[in-house]
């Protein structure tokens, strides 16, 4: 029962191989999913990992060459500990991936009933 239970499991890894790499698809949802994820925890590290995950799958030596970064660097700007990578690195990497954002402006309420925009990311498309 068990090596049955064990073959049914694979690695990150393998999944990553066989469900992610190059799959157009895929990664415009997980995209999506990371930019709705975003709207709602503002945690700018869990979609830095994600955009780094885009990468890896789509092959992080290849793009690194692409916008004239090094692999450590775009490690260093998007994975690291305390990234915060700046709006020129964000740049390049949304124009390596070929990806077009979309803003929407809202409208929210401060503590002193004063309003304010905001811009949040709407969507996200691969081309």
């Amino acid at each position: 029962m068990v090596k049955k239970i064990k073959k049914l499991l694979i690695s990150q890894e393998e999944f990553d191989k066989k469900f992610c790499y190059g799959n157009k698809e895929f990664i415009t949802a997980y995209l999506r999913d990371s930019i709705k994820e975003f709207n709602k925890t503002h945690d700018k590290r869990f979609f830095f990992i994600s955009l780094f995950d885009i990468i890896k799958w789509r092959g992080i030596t290849k793009f690194a060459k692409k916008i004239g970064m090094s692999r450590v660097g775009i490690y260093d700007a998007l994975v690291r500990e305390k990234a915060n990578p700046s709006f020129e690195t964000l740049q390049k990497i949304f124009k390596g991936l070929n990806l077009k954002l979309k803003f929407d402006i809202e409208e929210i309420e401060e503590r002193k009933g004063k309003k304010q925009n905001y811009s949040q990311y709407q969507s996200a498309s691969v081309y």
